[in-house]
């Protein structure tokens, strides 16, 4: 079975020189809980579904005809020291909590259909012999949260222990789309967020820019600079470097002004300049040569020098004669910084090679 989540895993049994386990009394961490069939070239999946059991959460997939699997739902169990193991039967999860209590849920929906009272006792382990059984019927069947949510809530669990889960939440929701993308950016931008969280929603909407997507990234880029109600654009990185991989004109006056304001980080710069190259839209020409006169000598940009030299490349690239022009004139000017003069001088010397003869 293959599926295009990562950081999906899980184990037959448990390997009890994992220091995870030593406090932790489940038998079934990280766990595949499926009933195997006999199919026609061997084991098979009782109606092509199973469970992943990780820790104290719920994910069940579902596998079609070319051995792909797909997350249908996800369920979060609110402790995980209630769990204290879990069994798959046919249609149905069961698992035991530490007051002796049992639950089960829908293989197919993740529904809680059924649950036995406590016994008045603290478990520390469980094994089950259930097969053939089948759970009472209840009136209080108890639906999962939506798929989206119930990610992006294992993904902001504050539970830091389990750092795996999390990140195949992320995995999860970046693979959904859509929708998804939004909860990838509110986890980018939460300041409870940790900074994995952060790096990998960072990560996965540059990977899997969404074209559907483009008003809520340019939403965050339109934030206004306001000192007094601490406000300023977010994730202006991420952001630019997606619009840039959509090609999204549109952004292109927004990211000029982020351009020439002076609260601009260095790197927000690199990110910009280098989106705006990608867009590649020629009404960059003038402001690129505006900020390449102004700060073509300025000793801030001598360590990162990154943002001037694309400025000067997309001169190059999509500027006229006059673009040229001051190209030279940077080169010829003694204040102009060396890496600056240089990166030009090359362009230069590049473009006079001759060009391989076309077949």
């Amino acid at each position: 079975m293959t599926t295009d989540i990562h950081n999906v895993e899980f184990r037959y049994a448990l390997d009890r020189y994992d220091p995870v386990t030593t406090d932790y009394s489940a038998y079934e961490v990280r766990s595949l809980l499926a009933t195997w069939i006999r199919g026609k070239a061997g084991a098979a999946l009782y109606e092509n579904r199973f469970v992943i059991h990780m820790f104290k959460y719920f994910l069940g997939f579902s596998v079609n005809e070319k051995s792909q699997a797909t997350l249908q739902w996800a369920v979060m169990h609110p402790y995980t020291e209630e769990l204290i193991g879990s069994k798959a039967q046919k249609d149905y999860v069961f698992y035991a909590k530490a007051d002796g209590s049992i639950e089960c849920l829908r293989v197919a929906t993740g529904e809680r259909v059924w649950r036995s009272e406590p016994l008045g006792m603290r478990m520390r382990g469980v094994t089950f012999d259930i097969a053939g059984m089948t759970p009472p019927s209840s009136s209080e069947v108890e639906a999962p949260a939506p798929l989206l949510d119930a990610l992006t809530a294992i993904a902001n669990d504050p539970d830091s222990r389990y750092p795996l889960a999390k990140r195949l939440a992320i995995d999860a929701l970046a693979v959904v789309g859509g929708a998804g993308v939004g909860r990838l950016i509110k986890m980018l931008t939460n300041p409870e967020s940790s900074a994995e969280l952060r790096e990998k929603a960072a990560r996965d909407l540059i990977a899997r820019p969404d074209p559907n997507g483009v008003p809520l990234y340019l939403s965050l880029l339109q934030q206004p600079f306001d000192f007094i109600k601490s406000t300023r654009p977010l994730a202006v990185e991420v952001m630019a470097t997606v619009l840039g991989s959509l090609k999204t004109k549109e952004a292109v006056p927004t990211m000029l002004q982020l351009l020439a304001h002076p609260a601009t980080s260095q790197k927000e710069l690199v990110a910009l300049t280098e989106a705006l190259l990608a867009i590649g839209d020629k009404g960059i020409i003038r402001p690129f040569r505006e900020f390449l006169l102004a700060y073509r000598a300025d000793p801030a940009f001598a360590q990162d020098i990154h943002a001037l030299q694309k400025m000067a490349e997309a001169l190059f690239k999509l500027g006229g004669p006059a673009e040229r022009q001051v190209l030279v004139f940077l080169t010829e000017d003694e204040r102009t910084l060396p890496r600056l003069r240089e990166y030009i001088l090359r362009m230069f010397t590049e473009s006079r090679k001759p060009q391989p003869a076309k077949p």
